[in-house]
């Protein structure tokens, strides 16, 4: 439902039951603080559709700030990687070692490590060709 469907349905709602509602185009005037020296002139449909909204969106940002740290969430993007979703788009070879070395230390050896890396570039440069590959087969077939 977009917002002016659901403004109308609760306008809807309101005269039913006999509620009084906003004008939406009057002009806001802030209750608190700066409502004496209000300069900018906004219209109460303006003041729930961006201002407060702002506010709401801010304070879910702050709250998962505070939620999660910044270790995981920089786990949560490297492991994004991971997504075969994603592997159409870029092989990020280097975030899955950083993801490797800076979560998994404990269970590889330093010399997997490195074989870790070159095997994802092995297997960067086949997924590559095989790209290149399909992509030649397809312009044949369109010739």
């Amino acid at each position: 439902m977009d917002g002016m469907n659901f403004v109308a349905n609760v306008k809807s709602l309101c005269e039913a039951v006999s509620i009084s509602m906003s004008d939406f185009s009057a002009q806001y005037i802030a209750r608190r603080g700066r409502a004496r020296h209000q300069q900018d002139e906004i219209t109460v449909e303006h003041y729930f559709k961006f201002d407060l909204f702002n506010v709401v969106i801010d304070s879910q940002l702050q709250e998962l700030d505070n939620k999660f740290n910044d270790n995981t969430v920089e786990l949560i993007i490297l492991s994004s990687t991971l997504d075969p979703r994603e592997m159409h788009n870029a092989f990020r070879i280097d975030d899955i070692c950083r993801l490797v070395q800076k979560f998994y230390p404990k269970d590889f050896a330093e010399h997997e490590m490195l074989q870790l890396r070159i095997q994802f570039e092995h297997f960067d440069h086949v997924r590559q060709f095989h790209d290149f590959r399909t992509l030649k087969t397809m312009t044949d077939l369109c010739q």
